[in-house]
């Protein structure tokens, strides 16, 4: 999945070291979640994937910090 969403794979690389989220992609398209966008952009590789990036970026929403420094969580809040 790194091809098709290189602007993901960027921000992941600002987070610490062996740091596990669960989450999910989404486009986000005048306000709303564009589906068909990001399964457009899950087909495609490299230069076409890149460019569709920058005009629908995917954002990760995250809904649980499963493991942050070496920490597993055990369902309590961070």
């Amino acid at each position: 999945m790194a091809q098709s969403f290189p602007e993901v794979v960027v921000a992941a690389g600002q987070l610490p070291d062996a740091t596990v989220l669960d989450g999910e992609l989404v486009v986000w398209e005048s306000g709303r979640l564009a589906f068909e966008r990001l399964q457009g952009q899950l087909q495609r590789r490299r230069a076409v994937a890149a460019r569709l990036a920058s005009e629908w970026p995917a954002h990760c929403v995250a809904f649980d910090v499963l493991r942050l420094v070496g920490v597993f969580s055990r369902g309590s809040c961070f």
